[in-house]
């Protein structure tokens, strides 16, 4: 007596794996694209130094801070709402690599200096300013 499981061909295993890898990855790109579309301005830079808060910067005011950890000096810029890292004199010079970031939940992270440029907002989803 045959089994059910005997009837699928390796030739319809190969199509239910790859209709189901298809799917997964469209389930992917729609979760990734929502998120992209959701995503918001920042208002505001926090710079993070050995997990403890050193600074915040509003990102609608250009600035150029020299930030000096206990392994060495990273150059913030702030410039038309974006942030970044323009020099730094870790080994790898990584964070000086990163794109620009404007939106909430975005940063740059300097492993070596251990160093975090994160943008937030202060403002709660209605419009009031929550920290004040």
């Amino acid at each position: 007596m045959k089994s059910v499981f005997s009837t699928f061909t390796k030739r319809n295993r190969v199509l239910n794996d790859l209709i189901l890898l298809i799917a997964v990855l469209f389930l992917a790109l729609c979760v990734f694209f929502v998120f992209k579309i959701t995503q918001k301005n920042g208002n505001t830079v926090t710079v993070t130094v050995d997990g403890e808060v050193v600074s915040k910067y509003p990102l609608d005011t250009d600035i150029v801070k020299e930030i000096k950890t206990a392994s060495g000096n990273n150059t913030l810029i702030i410039k038309d709402g974006k942030a970044f890292i323009s020099n730094a004199d870790c080994p790898d010079k990584l964070c000086a690599k990163y794109k620009p970031i404007s939106k909430t939940g975005e940063s740059i992270i300097c492993l070596p200096h251990k160093l975090a440029v994160t943008v937030e907002s202060n403002l709660h989803s209605n419009g009031v300013d929550m920290a004040a």
